[in-house]
């Protein structure tokens, strides 16, 4: 009776990545976001370049907003979703 739950909630725990684990520690700044949020420069210098389908979550992060260099993108400190970018600079 119970077993189909927990073998669900085992399996959506397995396939749920681990986005923290592959995150830098210390948060960054937002310098600019431009282009409709197809780039995103940080106070480190770098810059970011968007894919396409997280450009309309991107566009809206402000100035000075703190982001943490994940493995394939950027994210909040705060948030579970991960915008998909790759360092151009």
């Amino acid at each position: 009776m119970f077993r189909l739950p927990v073998i669900a909630l085992t399996i959506l725990s397995l396939s749920t990545p681990a986005i923290a684990a592959n995150c830098s520690s210390t948060p960054l700044e937002i310098r600019s976001v431009s282009d409709g949020g197809s780039s995103i420069e940080l106070n480190d210098g770098s810059r970011w370049a968007v894919e396409r389908t997280d450009q309309v979550f991107a566009r809206i992060w402000l100035h000075a907003e703190q982001v943490l260099v994940c493995e394939g993108g950027l994210k909040k400190p705060n948030d579970t979703r991960m915008i998909s970018a790759k360092r151009i600079q």
